[in-house]
């Protein structure tokens, strides 16, 4: 490779690196989850795949005791008490429960493109979400230890 390769690759390298700082990120959250500041100040990763899980939910449907877990699950993480990691594991299990509850109600009849999206979200996201809360479970007990 001779030197104008060189500084060809090392052009499109950096000119990569200021396009990525200069454009924004643009990821769009649901509305219902807008208003959860303090969760997504504590996890943006997490907020964003809950909203891909919103977005395929009824409009009618209560997602109140599935923010009402998070935000409680965020608690314990934030919190350095001893029995912080036992409550977080518990709460994965609840909210794992209430987001099978929630791709489950006022559903009666699919369309194929809807039928899609619940696939999509059941199998996709549902499993990033649970990864997601698995991870800040692990991380809250290591910091524990230290």
């Amino acid at each position: 490779m001779d030197l104008r390769q060189r500084v060809a690759i090392g052009t499109l390298g950096l000119g990569y690196l200021a396009i990525r700082r200069v454009l924004p990120q643009c990821t769009v959250v649901h509305e219902r989850l807008r208003e959860q500041k303090t969760l997504f100040e504590w996890n943006r990763n997490l907020v964003i795949a809950l909203s891909d899980l919103m977005s395929s939910v009824d409009g009618a449907t209560d997602v109140a005791p599935l923010l009402r877990l998070l935000n409680e699950f965020c608690t314990h993480d934030r919190s350095a008490s001893r029995a912080a990691s036992f409550h977080m594991n518990r709460l994965a299990h609840d909210i794992d429960a209430e987001m099978g509850r929630l791709l489950r109600a006022g559903r009666t009849s699919l369309t194929t493109q809807d039928l899609r999206e619940h696939l999509y979200v059941e199998r996709d996201v549902v499993p990033v979400i649970r990864a997601h809360l698995e991870g800040i479970l692990h991380n809250h007990m290591l910091r524990e230890l230290m």
